[in-house]
């Protein structure tokens, strides 16, 4: 029996018709789903029915300024913030590049999008599926670095750091050593205290 693969949906808002058949024919071909919008008003619709993970945005709309556009969507579409990469052209809009700077928005140019959307894309997609995966996190309960030294002991900054880790069911330790005449550090880490439903699986 064989399970269908679920196609990422991917929503391209634009005015210019021509951008917006680029981004679907390439992303047809990278296997995602387009969804195309031309207005900021139709994006939001399509965004309420058909819930995409990732938005492509080609601000350049002739009844609104592209800082406004970008600007608007961030705040009005808060579950793809950190989602949402912007097209841009060689034309220098000081309040556009403010927008992306201060929502930190990855950028790709329009004549650029065969060479780079593809991995910028791939790169938020993989970002944001790493970070669903990740249920609850483990408190630092033990740093070697951070115990205080004897009375009357001289100081002497350790070489190896030893971290412990802590949740409910799993205890981690890590170490990690500097290599002399060398910028590389040796981590060894294992898990103890498995589950053993978790014993045989691989850790990240």
């Amino acid at each position: 029996m064989e399970i269908a693969q679920i196609q990422p949906k991917v929503l391209m808002l634009g005015a210019n018709a021509l951008v917006r058949d680029n981004v679907r024919v390439l992303l047809g071909s990278m296997g995602y789903h387009c969804l195309v919008a031309s207005t900021l008003k139709e994006a939001l619709t399509l965004l309420e029915q058909q819930k995409p993970d990732a938005a492509i945005l080609d601000p350049q709309q002739a009844d609104s300024p592209p800082a406004r556009i970008v600007a608007a969507f961030h705040k009005m579409v808060p579950h793809l913030r950190g989602r949402a990469i912007v097209l841009i052209g060689e034309e220098r809009d000081s309040a556009l590049r403010q927008v992306l700077d201060a929502y930190f928005l990855p950028r790709v140019p329009r004549d650029a999008l065969l060479q780079e959307l593809w991995p910028s894309l791939d790169s938020l997609l993989r970002r944001m599926t790493t970070t669903q995966q990740v249920t609850r996190s483990a408190p630092l309960v033990f740093d070697n670095f951070l115990q205080p030294l004897l009375v009357g002991a001289r100081f002497s900054h350790p070489t190896v750091r030893r971290l412990l880790y802590e949740s409910d069911s799993l205890v981690a330790e890590l170490s990690l050593e500097g290599q002399r005449d060398s910028q590389r550090i040796t981590l060894v880490s294992q898990v103890a205290k498995p589950e053993p439903q978790l014993s045989c699986l691989p850790v990240a």
